[in-house]
C-alpha cells in the first residue's frame, strides 16, 4: 500500500511492480510491453489532469499578485520580458482581465513539446494558410526564447538583402563576366530581381546587351537547378513565372547569333539596338563584304542596261555602241570596248606615258549620229 500511495503523489509510475497502483501483486507473471505502455498511457493522461488542475490554483494567485500591485505598486510601470525592459501604459491598469498562466497545460514536458512543434511545423510549415515563421519561433521558443531575438532575422529583411546582391550581380554581368550562384542564395528572390531589372530596362525605352541576355540565361538556369536541388515545392510556379523573360532572353541571343555583321538592327521597344561603328582599317572581313556588295549591285545594272538595249533592239530602234557607252557612263559602269587594244583609264587607274600609247596619234573619229527619238 505505501508503495502504490508513493507511486501515485510522486506521478512516477513503477514499471517493475506487476500492477500498478494496487496494494497487493496479483502474482500473473512478468511484466509485459503491452502492460508497460497502457501503464506509461495511464499515467500521462493523470499528469495532464494534474497539470490543468495546478493551473486553476495558479491563476488564482495570479489575480491576486495584480490585485496588490494595482493597490500598493500602481506608479511603477517598468517591466522586464526575457531580456528587454519596458513601460506598462497607465491605461492598462484601468482595465479588468482574466489572468491565466501562459502555455499549455503539458508545458511541463520539454521533450514532448519540442515534439509537437516539430510535428505542427512539418505539417503546417508549406499551408499558405499558416505563417511559417511563426511556427518556427514557437519551436525555438520551447527551447531557449532568447534565441529568437538573438538569430531570428525577419523575411522582409533578408530578401532585400538577397535582392541586392543580385543587383551587384547584374552589375558584374553588364561588365562581360558571370555571376556565380551560391548555395545560401534565395534563388526566388534573386529571380525577381533580375526579372525587375529587364522591365525597368523595356520600359525605359532601353535595349537589353545580347551579350548580357546570354550571360543572364546561365545564371537563370544556375538558379533553377539549385531551386531543383533543395527541392522547393514551389518549383513548377516559379518556372512559369519566369517563363516570359527567358524566352524573351533567348529570343534575343538567337538574333544576336543570326545577324550579319554588317547588318544594323531596327530599334524599338524591347529590340536590341547596336550603334553603326565605321569599320577599322585592320577589319577586312567587312571591307570584303561592302565590296562584294559594290560589285553585285555593278553587275545587276549592267544586266538591266543590257535588258532595255535587247528591247528597243527588238522593237526597231537603232542603237549604237556609243549611245551604250555614253549611259553606262552615266550609271557609273565601265564603257564597251570596241578595240581589244583600247584600255579604260580611271582617275584611279595609274596613268600611261604618251609613248606607249597609240590611240594618241589617230584622229578622232567623227561624233556619232543621235539616235532617232522614240
Amino acid at each position: 500500500m505505501t508503495r502504490a500511495l508513493a507511486e501515485y503523489r510522486v506521478t512516477i509510475p513503477d514499471l517493475g511492480a506487476t500492477e500498478h497502483l494496487a496494494a497487493r501483486p496479483s502474482g500473473r507473471g512478468n511484466v509485459t510491453a503491452t502492460q508497460i505502455d497502457a501503464i506509461i498511457g495511464q499515467s500521462g493522461l493523470s499528469d495532464d489532469m494534474r497539470s490543468r488542475v495546478f493551473r486553476l490554483d495558479l491563476a488564482d494567485l495570479f489575480k491576486m499578485c495584480w490585485s496588490l500591485y494595482k493597490q500598493y505598486d500602481s506608479a511603477s510601470l517598468t517591466y522586464v520580458l526575457y531580456d528587454s525592459v519596458g513601460q506598462v501604459p497607465p491605461d492598462a491598469l484601468q482595465g479588468e482581465y482574466e489572468i491565466m498562466p501562459n502555455g499549455a497545460a503539458d508545458s511541463w514536458n520539454k521533450p514532448q513539446q519540442l515534439q509537437k512543434a516539430a510535428a505542427r511545423l512539418q505539417l503546417l510549415g508549406n499551408s499558405p494558410y499558416w505563417k511559417r515563421n511563426e511556427l518556427e519561433k514557437n519551436f525555438v521558443e520551447i527551447d531557449d526564447p532568447r534565441l529568437i531575438k538573438r538569430a531570428y532575422q525577419d523575411p522582409g529583411f533578408e530578401q532585400q538583402n538577397q535582392m541586392e546582391q543580385q543587383a551587384q550581380e547584374i552589375s558584374i554581368m553588364l561588365l562581360g563576366f558571370p555571376a556565380q550562384v551560391q548555395p545560401a542564395d534565395d534563388d526566388k528572390a534573386h529571380l525577381q530581381s533580375l526579372q525587375g531589372f529587364v522591365d525597368a530596362e523595356l520600359q525605359q525605352g532601353k535595349s537589353i546587351d545580347p551579350k548580357f541576355a546570354q550571360l543572364a540565361l546561365g545564371h537563370i538556369q544556375q538558379h533553377m537547378q539549385a531551386l531543383n536541388q533543395k527541392r522547393d515545392p514551389n518549383l513548377n510556379a516559379v518556372r512559369q513565372q519566369i517563363a516570359p523573360l527567358v524566352d524573351f532572353l533567348q529570343r534575343l541571343t538567337q538574333v544576336n547569333q543570326q545577324q550579319p555583321g554588317n547588318v544594323i538592327p531596327m530599334g524599338g521597344q524591347g529590340a536590341p539596338q547596336t550603334p553603326q561603328e565605321p569599320p577599322s582599317v585592320t577589319d577586312l572581313s567587312k571591307v570584303q563584304v561592302d565590296q562584294s556588295k559594290i560589285q553585285s549591285d555593278r553587275v545587276g545594272d549592267a544586266v538591266a542596261v543590257a535588258d532595255a538595249v535587247a528591247n528597243l533592239v527588238k522593237a526597231g530602234v537603232h542603237v549604237s555602241v556609243a549611245d551604250i557607252n555614253k549611259v553606262l557612263v552615266d550609271m557609273g559602269l565601265p564603257p564597251v570596248l570596241t578595240d581589244p587594244n583600247q584600255m579604260p583609264i580611271s582617275p584611279t587607274s595609274p596613268a600611261i606615258p604618251p609613248e606607249m600609247n597609240p590611240n594618241l596619234n589617230q584622229p578622232e573619229p567623227p561624233p556619232p549620229q543621235a539616235a532617232p527619238a522614240t
